[in-house]
């Protein structure tokens, strides 16, 4: 027994031993573990610390690299401002040189042209009459031709000159924008030779009209619906020996408002040959608000030439309230037989004036229009369109008479209204060859109908009546 309770003992005791040697343990680990922190949290913070820095010295190089794209940007910017400038001197260089290059063609033109005219004058016929334009403009009532004629009963006044010269420098100077010759082949009237560039575009459709007709129809067009301030237009057309052929618009010519004080111009010359047959038959011009316009004429004829010449323009987009609001519309027209003898000269002239505008000297009427018959063809429809007029004029133009007897009350004094329509005719050459018709009106519509019904006879020649609605 007593060997069992010492041998109780002992394990007791070792028992015991073990737990306090436990926890002894535990709480060195315990102080190990703290004493350790420190050293982890200083390396912690020396690593951090390390980052950042490194950080640093990357944000630095960032920001030394983005100051020197920064700089590179900056001098690639003066490089092109610099070339930029030294561009734009030396555009300005060649505009002038160029300016200076067609002032030069226009003076070497304009000393050609008086040469010429200077030949023309000395080989001329000494019968031969010469039409002396007047040397200032002069606002009257009254277009210059070989018979004087009124343009209007009312007392509307144009401005009318017969200067028969270039516009500006630049007309002698255009080269043609356009080039149509129409010759015989095999019997028929036919296109040969069709040219346009911009801004002018020619159209020759296949067939207008009944094939047994025989006349060519051209369609004038323009990109982009008008004539844009600073356009010239020029267009030389030949129609040969018998050829019939028809010039004409799918719209009316809109003249947009003049940039400065460019002009747009347009130039039509025109050569028609024995027995043949040319109609310019346009639709009017309209001239936007402050559009300035010139346009020039010429058509050499033969003896026996044909020529229809339908010349006329509105008061603008009277319809949206721009009525004679343009600066100023001038036409030219010249009509010349062999050796450059004239046989019609024409020239209106309207512009705005100081002291009276258009408007104010146009009243309510807002188309001005003039129709040229000349060529043995065309005399039984100049005979007609006369005698029509007249007639017309004459139940128009008659004061109002009043009714009563003898000695009924004198009636008050009445105030004659203007037609709505007027129109004058009057021939011209030594042989009454030719005549002009002369019409303003209210509105466009009712100048289409007077048109459309006094050139409904050329039909037979052109295959569709000109200004017919189909």
């Amino acid at each position: 027994m007593p060997y069992a309770a010492t041998i109780w003992r002992t394990r007791a005791r070792l028992a015991s031993d073990t737990f306090v040697g436990a926890d002894e343990v535990e709480s060195l680990k315990s102080t190990l573990a703290e004493a350790k922190e420190p050293e982890v949290s200083k390396a912690t913070a020396d690593k951090t610390a390390k980052s950042l820095e490194e950080e640093q010295t990357t944000g630095q190089r960032h920001e030394a690299r983005v100051g020197g794209v920064e700089k590179e940007l900056k001098d690639a910017i003066a490089r092109c401002e610099s070339l930029e400038q030294t561009s734009s001197e030396q555009t300005s260089e060649l505009t002038k040189a160029h300016e200076s290059l067609k002032e030069a063609r226009a003076n070497a033109q304009d000393a050609r042209q008086e040469i010429q005219e200077a030949r023309r004058i000395a080989a001329a016929r000494p019968e031969a009459r010469r039409y002396k334009p007047a040397p200032s403009t002069a606002q009257t009532s009254i277009f210059w031709v070989d018979s004087f004629d009124r343009a209007s009963a009312w007392g509307m006044e144009l401005e009318a000159v017969a200067d028969g010269g270039p516009a500006t420098a630049a007309e002698a100077t255009l080269t043609p924008t356009g080039v149509v010759r129409v010759e015989k082949v095999r019997g028929r009237s036919a296109v040969t030779r069709c040219f346009a560039k911009y801004p002018l575009k020619i159209i020759v459709p296949s067939k207008v009209g009944p094939a047994s007709s025989g006349a060519v129809w051209l369609y004038v067009l323009t990109y982009g619906g008008g004539i844009v301030s600073g356009d010239k237009i020029s267009c030389a057309v030949t129609v040969g020996d018998g050829c019939m052929a028809a010039m004409t618009t799918q719209a009316s010519t809109k003249v947009y408002k003049a940039v400065g004080s460019k002009c747009s111009e347009q130039v039509l010359e025109a050569t028609v040959g024995k027995d043949a047959l040319l109609a310019v038959i346009p639709d009017p011009v309209t001239c936007f608000s402050t559009a300035r316009y010139y346009q020039k004429q010429v058509f050499h004829l033969s003896g026996d030439s044909n020529l229809v010449i339908v010349d006329w323009f509105t008061s603008g987009r009277y319809e949206s309230g721009e009525k004679w609001d343009f600066n100023s519309y001038k036409s030219v027209n010249h009509i010349l037989l062999e050796e450059y003898q004239p046989l019609f000269i024409d020239s209106v002239l309207l512009e705005q004036g100081s002291n009276c505008t258009i408007a104010e000297r146009m009243q309510e009427y807002n188309v001005v229009a003039m129709v040229v018959l000349s060529g043995p063809k065309l005399k039984q429809i100049q005979d007609q369109m006369q005698d029509e007029v007249k007639n017309m004029m004459s139940v128009q133009l008659r004061p109002p008479t009043s009714g009563g007897g003898r000695y009924a009350a004198r009636p008050q004094a009445v105030q004659p209204q203007r037609p709505p329509l007027v129109a004058s005719c009057s021939p011209f050459g030594r042989t009454g060859t030719g005549m002009v018709a002369r019409i303003v009106a209210v509105s466009t519509e009712s100048a289409y109908t007077f048109l459309r019904h006094h050139l409904a006879a050329l039909e037979p020649f052109l295959g569709v009546a000109p200004y017919s609605s189909s």
